[in-house]
C-alpha cells in the first residue's frame, strides 16, 4: 500500500527484469522470496531506508559524473517521462504502473509534458 494515498501499488516487470530477478534468486537460493531485496543493515527483514537509498543513489550518480541534484524521486519521475516518450499509454503510466496518480493532468504536469 502507498503510504501517501493508501492505494495498492503493483509493479510490472518486463522480461529482462524478470530474468534478472530469477537469476538473482538462483544465485542466492537461501534467500526466501518474502525477504526484502534491499535490506537494511539494522536487522533481518527490515527494508533499506529511504535515506540510505538516497545516499547510495547520490554516490552512484557522482561516480558516473552526474552533477545534477539526484534523489530517490528522480528515478520514478525519469522512468515515467521515458515511458511516455517511448509511447506507453498515458493511462497505464498514470494508474497501473508506478505513478499511481488519480488523473491525467496531474501525471502530465508531474512529467513536465
Amino acid at each position: 500500500m502507498e503510504q501517501k494515498t493508501g492505494k495498492e501499488r503493483r509493479i510490472h516487470l518486463n522480461k529482462p527484469s524478470q530474468k534478472a530477478l530469477r537469476d538473482l534468486q538462483a544465485a542466492l537460493p537461501a534467500v526466501p522470496l518474502e525477504d526484502y531485496l534491499f535490506q537494511s543493515r539494522e536487522g533481518h527483514q527490515k527494508p533499506l531506508s529511504r535515506q540510505q537509498a538516497l545516499v547510495i543513489l547520490k554516490e552512484a550518480a557522482q561516480a558516473v559524473g552526474i552533477k545534477d541534484n539526484i534523489g530517490t524521486h528522480s528515478l520514478r519521475k525519469t522512468w515515467g517521462y521515458h515511458a511516455w516518450k517511448n509511447g506507453f499509454n498515458p493511462a497505464l503510466i498514470m494508474e497501473t504502473l508506478i505513478l499511481n496518480h488519480s488523473n491525467l493532468p496531474i501525471t502530465k504536469c508531474y512529467l513536465g509534458i
